[in-house]
């Protein structure tokens, strides 16, 4: 079984993006399931995740671990430690334990990234009280 890449964290060459045409080659991946329907819609799971991995089929570079650390909000507890959380370029909570919730991993790391809402409208929730 041949490996694939996470389509909603990649970095690109845009010299060569442009030199490949990625853009025209996705644009005709996403134009064959308007008509045809074969990877399905965002909803049922489609969008830009099925082309992208028809276009860039074994011809992509691995990105080191820290560059996606995800998995964070697949569980409350902790998989990562955090030295490893600290020195991760992009932090993924995928799952349902998100890190503005009561229960997350790693959600002091997070907050040092929080921008409050200026309405007040919008309250991050901590088992440890509001902040």
């Amino acid at each position: 079984m041949k490996c694939s890449f996470n389509t909603g964290i990649f970095v690109a060459n845009i010299s060569l993006w442009k030199e490949r045409r990625i853009t025209e080659k996705l644009d005709y991946w996403l134009s064959i399931n308007n008509k045809e329907n074969i990877f399905g819609t965002q909803k049922g799971g489609g969008s830009s995740g099925p082309p992208m991995m028809i276009v860039f089929y074994e011809k992509y570079s691995q990105l080191p671990p820290e560059w996606n650390v995800r998995h964070l909000g697949v569980t409350s507890g902790t998989k990562y430690s955090d030295e490893f959380v600290h020195s991760a370029k992009l932090l993924h909570w995928n799952g349902r334990y998100k890190p503005w919730g009561r229960i997350s991993q790693h959600t002091m790391v997070w907050e040092k990234f929080y921008i409050h809402d200026p309405t007040g409208q919008y309250k991050i929730a901590r088992k440890y009280g509001n902040i």
